[in-house]
């Protein structure tokens, strides 16, 4: 910084006195010292209480490089080994790659999940659905539509009830002879293998599929083929947590208006055939509503004028 006099003559800054530079300095170097310290005693005290920690022994475990979906072969590229703390990985857990080749998901795996026996096929099953069929189980297409599979919510793992809606011989034990329909469940709890032609659910959205197969035993298969072959079918999806069975004795048209009631069950000393008390069944002399308030020697006559009907009281 310049200075100058009164006369307005340049002057000479006063000289910087040595003293004062040399305190500086010291603080600087003080400064930087205790900087120093002060981080080597951080990283003396950090690596000696970890040094002293507890050490976790580790263990090799594989693992889902990606998301691999059901009934599909394991291949290198879908793997991976990772260190997993030991004691605490899953149950049935592989070390090594080559175990694995050539197995097939039983489920879908989602990435970084460990390959577990359990969520693979039987060993020598080849990939697609009939790696998904457990032992004395089958696997049944049935076709479906927009009612029939509820809307497209249904998806692979879902449980569903089965309904046939079929004809009926009723002669048996009504005396009409006429077949009726009638709405009964016939399998309940059935599991959902695929969604057309998609063993794992994709997405959550419905989606008009033409068939949905189902996972059923032996005798299920025998109800579900005559149910679908002689009735009409429908699915209606319940609840994973739903265990219960419901016993139901199915509906008729009649039934189902109120036009029929069943009597109660027959006694030892009755007839073994059902018996249907029909509410709506005539009387042997028919007469009509209005004589109900008549008096009983008092008849209706019924004349026809035009398309008009007018009914007149004669006494006898």
């Amino acid at each position: 910084m310049a200075i100058y006099s009164s006369e307005g003559n340049l002057a000479k800054a006063p000289p910087r006195s040595r003293g004062t530079r040399g305190r500086a300095i010291a603080f600087m170097a003080i400064a930087l010292l205790a900087g120093s310290a002060s981080a080597w005693m951080v990283v003396r005290y950090v690596g000696r209480h970890a040094a002293s920690g507890p050490s976790i022994p580790m263990t090799r475990v594989v693992v889902a490089a990606a998301d691999i979906p059901a009934a599909a072969k394991l291949t290198p590229e879908l793997l991976k080994v990772v260190d997993w703390p030991e004691g605490s990985q899953p149950r049935g857990t592989f070390d090594q790659l080559d175990p694995l080749s050539n197995r097939v998901t039983g489920a879908a795996i989602v990435a970084g999940e460990p390959i577990v026996e359990a969520r693979l096929a039987p060993k020598g099953a080849g990939p697609g659905m009939a790696s998904l069929i457990p032992a004395n189980m089958r696997a049944m297409t049935v076709p479906v539509n927009e009612v029939v599979g509820v809307g497209g919510f249904i998806h692979p793992g879902d449980l569903v009830d089965v309904i046939t809606t079929m004809q009926e011989s009723m002669g048996a034990w009504t005396g009409t002879g006429q077949p009726e329909f009638r709405s009964k469940i016939v399998l309940q709890s059935i599991r959902v293998l695929a969604v057309g032609q998609r063993l794992a659910s994709e997405s959550d959205k419905p989606e008009q599929v033409p068939v949905v197969t189902l996972l059923v035993s032996p005798e299920e298969a025998e109800r579900l083929a005559l149910a679908s072959t002689q009735g009409k079918l429908q699915l209606t999806m319940r609840s994973p947590s739903d265990g219960d069975d419901a016993e139901t004795s199915g509906v008729s048209p009649r039934e189902l208006l109120g036009s029929v009631k069943m009597a109660p069950a027959p006694t030892a000393s009755a007839s073994s055939a059902p018996v249907v008390a029909h509410a709506h069944r005539p009387s042997r002399a028919p007469r009509p509503l209005a004589v109900a308030a008549a008096p009983a020697k008092t008849e209706v006559v019924e004349v026809l004028r035009g398309d008009r009907v007018e009914q007149k009281k004669v006494g006898q």
